[in-house]
């Protein structure tokens, strides 16, 4: 994948940034144009959803995830987001260069997973649920 960047004309918009506080890390995101939330086949990644994924999808920029756990039941692929099987360098790399090619994917994918992330994850929403559920039991 550093290879990849290295090579691409666009080398000099990607950063690196490894591990950032949160103060760094709110103030980066703007900055960024797309998101990656690779997982690997492992029992724990495909257990639930990634919670970042949820942010990143909500900032309204393109992202690419792997299709773990509860990813591909709640998002639909090449609609809300790039998604790819985990572990798959190759779909990892033609999603990469799909969007690196037709730089107009930021924004389709960015107003989709934005519009996903809305739907999908209201607070308020899913506790009326829960408090309904609740009330159910007692």
């Amino acid at each position: 994948m550093f290879n990849l960047i290295q090579q691409s004309e666009a080398s000099r918009n990607i950063k690196y940034l490894g591990f950032l506080n949160s103060e760094d890390y709110l103030s980066v995101l703007s900055d960024c144009d797309i998101f990656c939330v690779t997982r690997n086949n492992s029992l724990a990644a495909n257990t639930g959803f990634p919670s970042k994924l949820a942010e990143f999808l909500a900032s309204g920029k393109a992202v690419v995830a792997s299709d773990v756990g509860d990813v591909g039941k709640l998002l639909v692929g090449d609609r809300d987001l790039m998604l790819v099987p985990p572990e798959d360098e190759d779909a990892l790399f033609d999603a990469f260069s799909r969007v690196l090619e037709d730089r107009s994917l930021i924004e389709k994918y960015g107003k989709a997973g934005r519009i996903a992330a809305k739907e999908i994850f209201d607070n308020r929403k899913y506790s009326s649920l829960l408090f309904e559920r609740m009330n159910c039991l007692t």
